[in-house]
């Protein structure tokens, strides 16, 4: 446990395209880092402002269709809000998904 309160994870969903919170990793995923005291919680880009990202301690990126993710970031005008975010939080990334905040 990472102290008395949990501390927060968003799993983002947004790259699995038509699975998101189906997607075979999810459970995985969310053990794993409930295992190490997170609360889990899904983010989909899709659906909520990148914006809420800032209340999260740890963000995981799962993988699946990198150039959906960057369209997804580029509607919400979102590079430097993530790029903002991220240097303050911990990232976790699945396959090559970590790649669109770079060239997004």
């Amino acid at each position: 446990m990472m102290g008395k309160s949990a501390r927060s994870a968003a799993l983002i969903t947004t790259a699995s395209v038509g699975y998101k919170e189906k997607d075979w990793n999810v459970p995985r995923h969310t053990g794993a880092m409930t295992k190490l005291g997170l609360k889990v919680e899904l983010f989909d880009i899709d659906e909520q402002n990148p914006l809420l990202l800032k209340q999260y301690d740890v963000i995981f990126v799962m993988g699946g269709n990198p150039f959906y993710l960057l369209y997804q970031i580029a509607r919400w005008d979102a590079k430097n809000c993530l790029l903002n975010i991220l240097k303050a939080k911990l990232l976790l990334a699945q396959a090559q998904v970590v790649l669109c905040l770079e060239i997004a």
